[in-house]
């Protein structure tokens, strides 16, 4: 078990460092996403408030579009290894990323009203659906088949793909209040990519610095997971042991 893990995350590293060289801007994506979806949310959030259903809606689609637009990137660089050449966004993963976003609204809305189990839920939600970003722009799965593939995926490879995941939470928490990166595990799985709430008021830069390193962690963070989920979803533990003999 140790030492698949260790030949698994080797060559996920190095996928990584491939995909890094080829694409090296997209460590600055969720940069530039988190302080875009900020001014999204403190622009268009205090119209939500107001407008109801329709503009909470709204603020949905635009989320949706962030997300897409981001997976749409990754994936270029994951599967590719390449810049993208072009800014396209693919209607499929669109509708695919909103009805999840949808679906893990109305989880929410309902956790909210069962007391205790309100923080409870949302954090096995965030554990067992972990890849589900994965499975919709890597795998193609749509609407509730990301779902499905999500808890299937996490059956065979829970170990494997949530370790990396509980250390880079653990990362955060060293350099950010325990917090903040503790929303990572209590928010939705989907919005990694806009990486930890932006925090800083003016003229406190040693805030904004640590905001833009964590920012970074998680551009190479996301790019990892990318290539780690492609790596098990691939092959099977028996497969890999028998291809390690091999080389």
């Amino acid at each position: 078990m140790v030492e698949d893990l260790l030949n698994v995350y080797r060559n996920a590293g190095k996928n990584t460092v491939k995909s890094l060289k080829a694409a090296p801007g997209l460590i600055l994506l969720p940069l530039g996403l988190g302080l875009l979806y900020f001014l999204v949310m403190n622009f268009v959030g205090p119209f939500v408030l107001r407008g109801g259903l329709l503009s909470g809606i709204l603020l949905a689609l635009i989320e949706a579009l962030l997300l897409t637009l981001a997976y749409s990137l990754y994936q270029e660089a994951i599967v590719y290894k390449r810049m993208p050449r072009n800014i396209s966004i693919s209607q499929d993963n669109f509708w695919s990323v909103y009805s999840v976003l949808f679906i893990f609204m109305l989880i929410n809305l309902v956790t909210a009203m069962t007391g205790p189990l309100k923080l409870f839920i949302p954090l096995l939600l965030t554990i067992i659906l972990n890849p589900i970003p994965e499975a919709i722009y890597l795998r193609g799965e749509r609407y509730t088949g990301a779902f499905e593939f999500s808890l299937r995926f996490m059956k065979e490879n829970s170990l494997h793909f949530i370790l990396p995941f509980l250390i880079y939470i653990g990362i955060l928490s060293f350099i950010t209040p325990i917090g903040v990166a503790m929303l990572h595990l209590g928010s939705n799985i989907m919005e990694l990519p806009f990486g930890i709430p932006f925090q800083a008021k003016t003229g406190d830069f040693s805030a904004l610095g640590i905001y833009v390193i964590c920012q970074l962690i998680t551009g190479v963070y996301l790019i990892f997971r990318g290539q780690l989920f492609l790596i098990l979803e691939n092959s099977s533990r028996r497969k890999r042991k028998y291809m390690e003999e091999w080389k």
